[in-house]
């Protein structure tokens, strides 16, 4: 299902602070805001106004358009899931049939969680 661009919002501030190391209460206190409301706006559960948005760009210490290019992450997991399954595939090419097998099985087990 795809996400909704409030959930891509939400996912992207959290992948700004806990790339700057920040904890919720850390990024409330630098942007002005209370911690419960950074967990609900990473929980998507609140839609933050442009003027919080520029709160957030504050304390996150980005500019608007870094905080807001909500598509960003997505497009590096997606490059970053592509380059390990290539560098799985490489691996997996010199490996027996029985290894591989086995590894298809585990597999299975965590894609099934």
């Amino acid at each position: 299902m795809a996400k909704t661009i409030v959930q891509r919002f939400a996912a992207r501030v959290l992948s700004l602070r806990t790339e700057k190391r920040l904890t919720q209460e850390e990024l409330a206190g630098r942007a002005g805001l209370h911690p419960r409301y950074i967990s609900a706006i990473e929980g998507s559960r609140q839609v933050p106004s442009l003027t919080t948005i520029a709160q957030l760009a504050k304390g996150l210490e980005v500019d608007l358009a870094t905080l807001v290019s909500v598509d960003r992450d997505e497009k590096a997991k997606a490059g970053k899931v592509g380059a390990e399954i290539d560098t799985i595939n490489r691996r997996l090419r010199s490996a027996s049939l029985s290894t591989v097998m086995k590894i298809r099985k585990i597999v299975e087990v965590l894609a099934s969680r």
